[in-house]
């Protein structure tokens, strides 16, 4: 979807390739990515905790956790899905 603001620039809305939106994923990450060392353990979560904030605030990805993130009210591209 494309928009116009009022200076003439084309604003392009769930743009997933602009590199400040939290939808972005970089090349370099994959789920296989240990954001945060040591690992969550019984006794180390307060610590384990503020080190995994500032991993995701870094990454740009905090809106998935705290609730900010906008839902996506627009289901009509995922009709190519398939249940497996």
């Amino acid at each position: 979807m494309v928009a116009e603001n009022d200076s003439k620039t084309l604003v392009v809305a769930n743009d997933f390739n602009a590199s400040h939106s939290f939808l972005y994923l970089h090349p370099s990450e994959n789920p296989a990515i240990s954001l945060v060392s040591p690992v969550l353990e019984s006794h180390n979560y307060h610590s384990w905790s503020k080190s995994f904030a500032i991993a995701l605030n870094a990454e740009n990805k905090m809106e998935f956790i705290d609730g900010t993130a906008p839902a996506d009210k627009d289901r009509s591209d995922l009709s190519g899905l398939e249940k497996v």
